[in-house]
Protein backbone atom coordinates (compact mmCIF):
# COMPACT_ATOMS: atom_id res chain seq x y z
CA UNK A 1 0.00 0.00 0.00
CA UNK A 2 1.32 3.43 -0.94
CA UNK A 3 1.05 6.61 1.12
CA UNK A 4 0.85 10.39 0.75
CA UNK A 5 2.38 12.92 3.12
CA UNK A 6 0.68 16.31 2.90
CA UNK A 7 2.45 19.42 4.12
CA UNK A 8 0.45 21.99 6.08
CA UNK A 9 1.53 25.63 5.77
CA UNK A 10 3.29 27.11 8.80
CA UNK A 11 0.64 29.76 9.30
CA UNK A 12 -2.02 27.04 9.62
CA UNK A 13 0.09 24.80 11.88
CA UNK A 14 -1.70 22.15 13.93
CA UNK A 15 -5.07 23.84 13.42
CA UNK A 16 -4.72 23.22 9.68
CA UNK A 17 -4.07 19.53 10.37
CA UNK A 18 -7.14 19.31 12.62
CA UNK A 19 -9.35 21.00 10.02
CA UNK A 20 -8.25 18.68 7.20
CA UNK A 21 -8.79 15.57 9.34
CA UNK A 22 -12.15 16.74 10.66
CA UNK A 23 -13.38 17.31 7.09
CA UNK A 24 -11.65 14.25 5.65
CA UNK A 25 -10.44 16.42 2.79
CA UNK A 26 -7.19 17.87 1.49
CA UNK A 27 -6.68 20.39 -1.33
CA UNK A 28 -3.15 21.43 -2.27
CA UNK A 29 -2.38 25.05 -2.99
CA UNK A 30 -1.05 25.63 -6.50
CA UNK A 31 -0.34 29.35 -7.13
CA UNK A 32 -1.60 30.50 -10.53
CA UNK A 33 -0.65 34.18 -10.39
CA UNK A 34 2.11 33.77 -13.03
CA UNK A 35 -0.03 32.00 -15.60
CA UNK A 36 -0.79 33.80 -18.87
CA UNK A 37 1.72 36.56 -18.17
CA UNK A 38 2.86 37.44 -21.67
CA UNK A 39 5.81 39.60 -20.63
CA UNK A 40 7.36 36.70 -18.71
CA UNK A 41 6.72 33.59 -20.76
CA UNK A 42 9.36 31.44 -19.03
CA UNK A 43 7.84 32.19 -15.63
CA UNK A 44 4.40 31.29 -16.95
CA UNK A 45 5.71 28.01 -18.37
CA UNK A 46 7.35 27.16 -15.05
CA UNK A 47 4.03 27.70 -13.29
CA UNK A 48 2.38 25.32 -15.74
CA UNK A 49 5.06 22.71 -15.06
CA UNK A 50 4.40 22.96 -11.32
CA UNK A 51 0.67 22.71 -11.94
CA UNK A 52 1.15 19.65 -14.19
CA UNK A 53 3.35 18.02 -11.52
CA UNK A 54 0.61 18.41 -8.92
CA UNK A 55 -1.97 17.09 -11.41
CA UNK A 56 0.27 14.03 -11.97
CA UNK A 57 0.37 13.38 -8.22
CA UNK A 58 -3.43 13.48 -8.00
CA UNK A 59 -3.71 11.13 -10.99
CA UNK A 60 -1.67 8.55 -9.06
CA UNK A 61 -4.01 8.50 -6.04
CA UNK A 62 -5.98 5.32 -5.39
CA UNK A 63 -8.54 4.46 -2.72
CA UNK A 64 -6.77 2.67 0.13
CA UNK A 65 -3.53 4.69 -0.08
CA UNK A 66 -2.53 5.95 3.36
CA UNK A 67 -2.64 9.63 4.35
CA UNK A 68 -0.31 11.56 6.66
CA UNK A 69 0.19 15.24 7.53
CA UNK A 70 3.44 17.09 8.14
CA UNK A 71 3.32 20.19 10.31
CA UNK A 72 6.13 21.88 12.22
CA UNK A 73 8.51 18.90 11.81
CA UNK A 74 5.96 16.39 13.09
CA UNK A 75 4.11 13.77 11.05
CA UNK A 76 0.53 12.84 11.96
CA UNK A 77 -1.38 9.74 10.87
CA UNK A 78 -2.92 7.53 9.86
CA UNK A 79 -5.69 8.00 7.29
CA UNK A 80 -6.57 6.33 4.02
CA UNK A 81 -7.97 7.67 0.77
CA UNK A 82 -11.58 6.66 0.26
CA UNK A 83 -13.92 6.76 -2.71
CA UNK A 84 -16.71 9.25 -2.20
CA UNK A 85 -18.96 8.52 -5.12
CA UNK A 86 -16.91 7.37 -8.12
CA UNK A 87 -13.39 8.36 -6.99
CA UNK A 88 -11.17 9.52 -4.15
CA UNK A 89 -10.00 12.69 -5.92
CA UNK A 90 -11.79 15.41 -7.91
CA UNK A 91 -11.48 18.82 -9.51
CA UNK A 92 -12.57 21.48 -7.02
CA UNK A 93 -14.24 23.52 -9.76
CA UNK A 94 -15.31 22.58 -13.27
CA UNK A 95 -12.53 24.29 -15.27
CA UNK A 96 -9.73 23.38 -12.82
CA UNK A 97 -7.85 21.52 -15.56
CA UNK A 98 -7.60 24.66 -17.67
CA UNK A 99 -4.08 25.97 -17.01
CA UNK A 100 -4.99 29.62 -17.35
CA UNK A 101 -4.84 32.38 -14.77
CA UNK A 102 -7.99 32.51 -12.66
CA UNK A 103 -8.68 35.57 -10.52
CA UNK A 104 -11.41 34.05 -8.36
CA UNK A 105 -13.89 31.23 -8.10
CA UNK A 106 -17.46 32.32 -8.80
CA UNK A 107 -20.82 30.63 -8.35
CA UNK A 108 -20.90 29.49 -11.99
CA UNK A 109 -17.71 27.44 -11.35
CA UNK A 110 -19.76 25.14 -9.09
CA UNK A 111 -16.91 24.51 -6.67
CA UNK A 112 -17.04 21.56 -4.30
CA UNK A 113 -15.28 23.57 -1.58
CA UNK A 114 -15.37 27.31 -0.99
CA UNK A 115 -11.69 27.85 -1.65
CA UNK A 116 -9.64 30.21 -3.82
CA UNK A 117 -8.65 29.51 -7.45
CA UNK A 118 -5.24 28.21 -6.37
CA UNK A 119 -6.96 25.12 -4.89
CA UNK A 120 -7.71 23.23 -8.10
CA UNK A 121 -7.91 19.61 -6.97
CA UNK A 122 -8.82 17.77 -3.78
CA UNK A 123 -8.73 14.27 -2.33
CA UNK A 124 -10.94 12.58 0.25
CA UNK A 125 -9.94 10.32 3.12
CA UNK A 126 -11.02 8.82 6.42
CA UNK A 127 -9.13 7.55 9.48
CA UNK A 128 -7.38 4.20 8.98
CA UNK A 129 -8.76 2.96 12.31
CA UNK A 130 -7.53 6.11 14.09
CA UNK A 131 -5.93 9.45 13.28
CA UNK A 132 -3.62 9.84 16.26
CA UNK A 133 -3.40 13.26 17.92
CA UNK A 134 0.30 12.86 18.72
CA UNK A 135 2.66 13.26 15.81
CA UNK A 136 6.17 11.88 15.49
CA UNK A 137 9.19 14.14 15.01
CA UNK A 138 10.81 13.90 11.57
CA UNK A 139 14.20 12.89 13.04
CA UNK A 140 12.57 10.12 15.03
CA UNK A 141 10.79 8.85 11.91
CA UNK A 142 13.97 8.84 9.80
CA UNK A 143 15.86 7.03 12.57
CA UNK A 144 13.30 4.22 12.52
CA UNK A 145 14.32 1.75 9.79
CA UNK A 146 16.51 4.37 8.00
CA UNK A 147 17.00 2.29 4.86
CA UNK A 148 13.25 2.32 4.18
CA UNK A 149 13.04 6.09 3.71
CA UNK A 150 13.88 7.50 0.28
CA UNK A 151 11.31 10.13 -0.68
CA UNK A 152 10.80 11.54 2.83
CA UNK A 153 14.46 12.55 2.96
CA UNK A 154 13.91 14.71 -0.14
CA UNK A 155 10.61 16.33 0.95
CA UNK A 156 11.31 19.96 0.02
CA UNK A 157 9.56 22.73 -1.94
CA UNK A 158 6.50 20.58 -2.72
CA UNK A 159 3.06 20.45 -1.11
CA UNK A 160 3.03 16.67 -0.77
CA UNK A 161 4.89 13.50 -1.73
CA UNK A 162 3.99 9.91 -2.51
CA UNK A 163 5.83 7.10 -0.73
CA UNK A 164 6.03 3.45 -1.75
CA UNK A 165 4.93 0.36 0.21
CA UNK A 166 8.17 -0.08 2.12
CA UNK A 167 8.40 3.57 3.17
CA UNK A 168 4.69 3.69 3.99
CA UNK A 169 4.94 0.56 6.14
CA UNK A 170 7.89 1.97 8.10
CA UNK A 171 6.15 5.32 8.68
CA UNK A 172 2.90 3.63 9.71
CA UNK A 173 4.74 1.34 12.15
CA UNK A 174 6.58 4.28 13.70
CA UNK A 175 3.36 6.26 14.30
CA UNK A 176 1.48 3.28 15.75
CA UNK A 177 4.39 2.40 18.06
CA UNK A 178 4.61 5.99 19.26
CA UNK A 179 0.88 5.99 20.09
CA UNK A 180 0.52 2.40 21.36
CA UNK A 181 -0.31 3.50 24.95
CA UNK A 182 -2.28 6.61 24.04
CA UNK A 183 -6.00 7.07 23.46
CA UNK A 184 -5.99 10.54 21.89
CA UNK A 185 -7.40 10.89 18.37
CA UNK A 186 -8.27 13.77 16.07
CA UNK A 187 -11.94 14.45 15.44
CA UNK A 188 -13.38 13.24 12.12
CA UNK A 189 -16.81 13.84 10.56
CA UNK A 190 -18.42 12.43 7.41
CA UNK A 191 -20.55 15.57 6.88
CA UNK A 192 -18.29 17.05 4.14
CA UNK A 193 -18.24 13.73 2.26
CA UNK A 194 -22.03 13.57 2.46
CA UNK A 195 -22.34 17.14 1.18
CA UNK A 196 -20.00 16.48 -1.77
CA UNK A 197 -22.05 13.43 -2.72
CA UNK A 198 -24.90 15.81 -3.64
CA UNK A 199 -22.91 17.02 -6.69
CA UNK A 200 -22.82 15.36 -10.10
CA UNK A 201 -19.31 14.04 -9.49
CA UNK A 202 -18.91 12.65 -13.00
CA UNK A 203 -18.29 16.26 -14.11
CA UNK A 204 -15.51 16.61 -11.53
CA UNK A 205 -13.39 13.64 -12.60
CA UNK A 206 -9.70 14.50 -12.94
CA UNK A 207 -8.55 13.92 -16.52
CA UNK A 208 -5.26 15.18 -18.00
CA UNK A 209 -6.87 14.91 -21.46
CA UNK A 210 -8.76 18.15 -20.81
CA UNK A 211 -5.50 20.00 -20.20
CA UNK A 212 -3.58 18.36 -23.03
CA UNK A 213 -6.08 19.50 -25.67
CA UNK A 214 -5.32 23.12 -24.69
CA UNK A 215 -1.62 22.66 -23.93
CA UNK A 216 -0.68 20.79 -27.11
CA UNK A 217 1.38 22.58 -29.76
CA UNK A 218 -0.44 21.50 -32.93
CA UNK A 219 2.11 23.23 -35.20
CA UNK A 220 5.05 21.29 -33.75
CA UNK A 221 2.84 18.26 -33.04
CA UNK A 222 4.20 18.01 -29.50
CA UNK A 223 3.05 18.61 -25.95
CA UNK A 224 4.06 21.92 -24.36
CA UNK A 225 5.41 20.57 -21.08
CA UNK A 226 7.01 17.21 -20.28
CA UNK A 227 5.37 17.13 -16.86
CA UNK A 228 1.93 17.04 -18.48
CA UNK A 229 3.05 13.99 -20.47
CA UNK A 230 3.97 12.44 -17.10
CA UNK A 231 0.48 13.18 -15.76
CA UNK A 232 -1.13 11.59 -18.82
CA UNK A 233 1.05 8.46 -18.59
CA UNK A 234 0.38 8.04 -14.85
CA UNK A 235 -3.36 8.38 -15.46
CA UNK A 236 -3.17 5.94 -18.40
CA UNK A 237 -1.21 3.28 -16.49
CA UNK A 238 -3.36 3.65 -13.36
CA UNK A 239 -6.53 3.04 -15.37
CA UNK A 240 -5.38 0.71 -18.16
CA UNK A 241 -2.08 -0.85 -17.11
CA UNK A 242 0.70 -1.11 -19.69
CA UNK A 243 1.21 -3.70 -22.42
CA UNK A 244 -1.60 -5.80 -21.00
CA UNK A 245 -0.29 -5.82 -17.41
CA UNK A 246 -1.74 -3.85 -14.52
CA UNK A 247 0.57 -2.03 -12.10
CA UNK A 248 -0.21 -1.67 -8.39
CA UNK A 249 1.99 1.36 -7.74
CA UNK A 250 2.61 4.25 -10.13
CA UNK A 251 4.35 7.51 -9.32
CA UNK A 252 6.78 10.04 -10.79
CA UNK A 253 9.97 11.97 -10.04
CA UNK A 254 11.47 9.18 -7.91
CA UNK A 255 15.03 9.57 -6.62
CA UNK A 256 17.51 7.50 -8.63
CA UNK A 257 20.94 8.46 -7.29
CA UNK A 258 22.82 8.55 -3.98
CA UNK A 259 21.67 11.37 -1.70
CA UNK A 260 23.25 14.74 -2.43
CA UNK A 261 22.01 18.36 -2.68
CA UNK A 262 18.47 18.12 -4.10
CA UNK A 263 19.27 20.30 -7.11
CA UNK A 264 21.65 17.57 -8.34
CA UNK A 265 19.64 14.45 -7.54
CA UNK A 266 18.63 12.30 -10.53
CA UNK A 267 14.95 11.36 -10.71
CA UNK A 268 13.06 8.81 -12.75
CA UNK A 269 10.20 10.38 -14.70
CA UNK A 270 7.82 7.49 -13.93
CA UNK A 271 8.35 4.52 -11.64
CA UNK A 272 5.88 1.67 -11.23
CA UNK A 273 5.68 -1.87 -9.96
CA UNK A 274 3.24 -4.75 -9.70
CA UNK A 275 2.89 -7.60 -7.22
CA UNK A 276 3.10 -11.34 -7.74
CA UNK A 277 -0.63 -12.05 -7.77
CA UNK A 278 -0.55 -15.77 -7.00
CA UNK A 279 1.58 -15.33 -3.85
CA UNK A 280 -0.51 -16.77 -1.00
CA UNK A 281 0.17 -14.15 1.74
CA UNK A 282 -1.47 -10.74 2.08
CA UNK A 283 1.86 -8.92 1.76
CA UNK A 284 3.06 -9.85 -1.73
CA UNK A 285 6.52 -9.63 -3.32
CA UNK A 286 7.12 -7.36 -6.30
CA UNK A 287 7.10 -9.20 -9.61
CA UNK A 288 8.05 -6.38 -11.98
CA UNK A 289 9.50 -2.87 -11.74
CA UNK A 290 8.99 -0.44 -14.61
CA UNK A 291 10.85 2.79 -15.31
CA UNK A 292 9.70 5.23 -17.99
CA UNK A 293 11.71 8.13 -19.36
CA UNK A 294 9.89 10.86 -21.31
CA UNK A 295 10.85 13.54 -23.84
CA UNK A 296 8.31 15.97 -25.20
CA UNK A 297 10.41 16.50 -28.32
CA UNK A 298 12.58 14.22 -30.42
CA UNK A 299 14.93 12.07 -28.36
CA UNK A 300 18.70 12.29 -28.69
CA UNK A 301 21.04 9.33 -29.20
CA UNK A 302 21.93 9.21 -25.49
CA UNK A 303 18.25 8.91 -24.48
CA UNK A 304 18.32 5.10 -24.00
CA UNK A 305 21.62 5.34 -22.12
CA UNK A 306 19.97 7.64 -19.59
CA UNK A 307 17.27 5.00 -19.20
CA UNK A 308 19.92 2.36 -18.61
CA UNK A 309 21.36 4.36 -15.70
CA UNK A 310 17.94 4.07 -14.05
CA UNK A 311 17.73 0.36 -14.90
CA UNK A 312 21.07 -0.21 -13.17
CA UNK A 313 19.90 1.85 -10.18
CA UNK A 314 16.71 -0.22 -9.80
CA UNK A 315 18.74 -3.41 -10.10
CA UNK A 316 21.01 -2.33 -7.22
CA UNK A 317 18.50 -0.59 -4.96
CA UNK A 318 15.29 -2.56 -5.47
CA UNK A 319 15.78 -5.82 -7.38
CA UNK A 320 18.86 -7.31 -5.65
CA UNK A 321 20.67 -7.56 -8.99
CA UNK A 322 17.87 -9.47 -10.74
CA UNK A 323 17.43 -7.65 -14.05
CA UNK A 324 14.57 -9.97 -15.04
CA UNK A 325 12.36 -7.98 -12.62
CA UNK A 326 12.87 -4.75 -14.58
CA UNK A 327 11.16 -3.25 -17.62
CA UNK A 328 12.35 -0.01 -19.24
CA UNK A 329 10.30 2.21 -21.55
CA UNK A 330 11.19 5.37 -23.43
CA UNK A 331 8.52 7.69 -24.84
CA UNK A 332 9.30 10.62 -27.12
CA UNK A 333 7.99 12.50 -30.14
CA UNK A 334 10.49 10.66 -32.36
CA UNK A 335 13.96 9.13 -32.57
CA UNK A 336 17.13 9.67 -34.62
CA UNK A 337 18.48 7.09 -37.03
CA UNK A 338 20.73 4.39 -35.62
CA UNK A 339 18.77 3.99 -32.37
CA UNK A 340 18.36 0.23 -32.86
CA UNK A 341 22.15 -0.14 -33.03
CA UNK A 342 22.49 1.68 -29.69
CA UNK A 343 19.91 -0.64 -28.11
CA UNK A 344 21.62 -3.73 -29.50
CA UNK A 345 25.12 -2.72 -28.44
CA UNK A 346 24.71 -0.69 -25.23
CA UNK A 347 21.32 -1.50 -23.72
CA UNK A 348 21.81 -5.10 -22.68
CA UNK A 349 22.92 -6.50 -19.35
CA UNK A 350 24.24 -9.90 -18.29
CA UNK A 351 23.37 -11.14 -14.81
CA UNK A 352 23.42 -14.31 -12.73
CA UNK A 353 19.96 -15.85 -12.91
CA UNK A 354 20.82 -18.99 -10.95
CA UNK A 355 23.52 -20.22 -8.58
CA UNK A 356 25.12 -23.64 -8.15
CA UNK A 357 25.59 -24.14 -10.99
CA UNK A 358 26.01 -20.52 -12.07
CA UNK A 359 23.69 -19.56 -14.92
CA UNK A 360 24.05 -16.29 -16.79
CA UNK A 361 21.09 -14.64 -18.50
CA UNK A 362 20.85 -11.54 -20.68
CA UNK A 363 18.47 -8.62 -20.14
CA UNK A 364 17.24 -6.49 -23.07
CA UNK A 365 13.74 -5.43 -21.99
CA UNK A 366 13.88 -1.82 -23.22
CA UNK A 367 11.15 -0.56 -25.57
CA UNK A 368 10.84 2.79 -27.32
CA UNK A 369 7.45 4.38 -28.00
CA UNK A 370 6.29 7.49 -29.84
CA UNK A 371 3.42 9.70 -28.70
CA UNK A 372 1.12 11.67 -30.98
CA UNK A 373 -2.27 13.35 -31.09
CA UNK A 374 -4.84 11.43 -33.13
CA UNK A 375 -7.63 12.86 -35.28
CA UNK A 376 -10.08 12.89 -32.36
CA UNK A 377 -7.67 15.02 -30.27
CA UNK A 378 -6.66 12.17 -28.00
CA UNK A 379 -3.07 11.48 -27.03
CA UNK A 380 -1.83 8.03 -27.99
CA UNK A 381 1.40 6.03 -27.91
CA UNK A 382 2.67 3.30 -30.19
CA UNK A 383 5.89 1.32 -30.46
CA UNK A 384 8.46 3.14 -32.55
CA UNK A 385 9.91 1.45 -35.62
CA UNK A 386 13.53 2.32 -34.93
CA UNK A 387 15.03 -0.37 -37.14
CA UNK A 388 17.12 1.26 -39.91
CA UNK A 389 17.33 -1.23 -42.77
CA UNK A 390 19.72 0.94 -44.78
CA UNK A 391 22.20 1.29 -41.92
CA UNK A 392 21.97 -2.42 -41.13
CA UNK A 393 22.56 -3.44 -44.75
CA UNK A 394 25.53 -1.12 -45.15
CA UNK A 395 27.17 -2.51 -42.02
CA UNK A 396 26.53 -6.11 -43.00
CA UNK A 397 27.96 -5.57 -46.47
CA UNK A 398 31.02 -3.82 -45.02
CA UNK A 399 31.57 -6.76 -42.64
CA UNK A 400 31.93 -9.12 -45.58
CA UNK A 401 34.20 -6.77 -47.54
CA UNK A 402 31.68 -5.36 -50.02
CA UNK A 403 32.27 -1.70 -50.84
CA UNK A 404 29.31 0.63 -51.49
CA UNK A 405 28.76 4.28 -52.32
CA UNK A 406 25.87 6.73 -52.47
CA UNK A 407 26.53 8.00 -55.98
CA UNK A 408 23.79 8.50 -58.58
CA UNK A 409 23.22 6.31 -61.65
CA UNK A 410 23.04 8.06 -65.04
CA UNK A 411 21.43 6.32 -68.01
CA UNK A 412 20.68 8.07 -71.33
CA UNK A 413 20.54 11.48 -69.66
CA UNK A 414 18.26 10.31 -66.87
CA UNK A 415 19.44 10.33 -63.24
CA UNK A 416 18.50 7.65 -60.69
CA UNK A 417 19.29 8.14 -56.99
CA UNK A 418 19.45 4.92 -54.97
CA UNK A 419 19.95 5.02 -51.21
CA UNK A 420 23.30 3.37 -51.98
CA UNK A 421 24.79 1.07 -54.60
CA UNK A 422 27.46 -1.62 -54.94
CA UNK A 423 29.22 -0.75 -58.17
CA UNK A 424 31.21 -3.99 -58.42
CA UNK A 425 28.04 -6.10 -58.30
CA UNK A 426 25.76 -3.55 -59.99
CA UNK A 427 23.34 -3.70 -57.04
CA UNK A 428 21.18 -0.61 -56.51
CA UNK A 429 19.23 -0.27 -53.25
CA UNK A 430 16.10 1.90 -53.33
CA UNK A 431 13.47 2.81 -50.76
CA UNK A 432 10.56 2.63 -53.20
CA UNK A 433 10.83 2.68 -57.01
CA UNK A 434 8.24 2.73 -59.79
CA UNK A 435 8.07 -0.10 -62.34
CA UNK A 436 9.16 2.00 -65.29
CA UNK A 437 12.40 3.03 -63.55
CA UNK A 438 13.02 -0.54 -62.48
CA UNK A 439 12.75 -1.78 -66.09
CA UNK A 440 15.25 0.82 -67.34
CA UNK A 441 17.78 -0.10 -64.65
CA UNK A 442 17.34 -3.83 -65.26
CA UNK A 443 17.87 -3.36 -68.99
CA UNK A 444 21.19 -1.69 -68.15
CA UNK A 445 22.34 -4.68 -66.05
CA UNK A 446 21.51 -3.18 -62.63
CA UNK A 447 19.92 -5.44 -60.04
CA UNK A 448 17.32 -3.30 -58.28
CA UNK A 449 16.56 -4.08 -54.61
CA UNK A 450 13.66 -2.34 -52.87
CA UNK A 451 14.46 -2.21 -49.15
CA UNK A 452 11.45 -0.12 -48.15
CA UNK A 453 9.60 -3.10 -46.72
CA UNK A 454 12.43 -4.53 -44.60
CA UNK A 455 11.43 -4.33 -40.93
CA UNK A 456 13.99 -6.37 -38.96
CA UNK A 457 17.35 -8.15 -38.92
CA UNK A 458 15.87 -11.48 -40.01
CA UNK A 459 14.66 -9.89 -43.24
CA UNK A 460 18.12 -8.36 -43.79
CA UNK A 461 19.65 -11.83 -43.33
CA UNK A 462 17.22 -13.25 -45.88
CA UNK A 463 18.02 -10.51 -48.40
CA UNK A 464 21.77 -11.10 -48.10
CA UNK A 465 21.28 -14.83 -48.66
CA UNK A 466 19.27 -14.09 -51.80
CA UNK A 467 21.91 -11.65 -53.10
CA UNK A 468 24.67 -14.24 -52.81
CA UNK A 469 22.76 -17.19 -54.28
Amino acid sequence: MAGFIFSIYKEENIEGVKKCIRQGLYASKVPNDKLSVQENESSGNKSKQVMAAVLADYCSMQAGDNVYFLSDRRIYGVGKLVNVGIDCKYKNFLDANNFERKEKVVEADQSLMQLGPEYRWLCLFEPDQHFFAEGVDMDEVLSYRPSAFRMLRAFQDVTFIKIDDEENRALKECIYLKNRDKQKYFEYSTSEHERILQFDLEKYRISPEETIIKEFNYEKNEINTEMLLEAWMIDFISKNGFEGEKYDYVTHQVIASPFKPLAYIDKMDIFAYRYLENFPDTEKPIEKYMVIELKKGKATRDFPLQLMRYVDWISREYAAGDYSLIKAVGIAKGYPKGMQKILDEQCKRSYLSDLHPNTTSQWNDLSLYEYSMNQTNQLQIKKSNIFDSILELKERLSDIGIEYNTGKIRINGEVYAPKFKVQSKKWAFFDGLNEEERIVLNENKWKVIDIGGIKNKAEVDQLILELFK
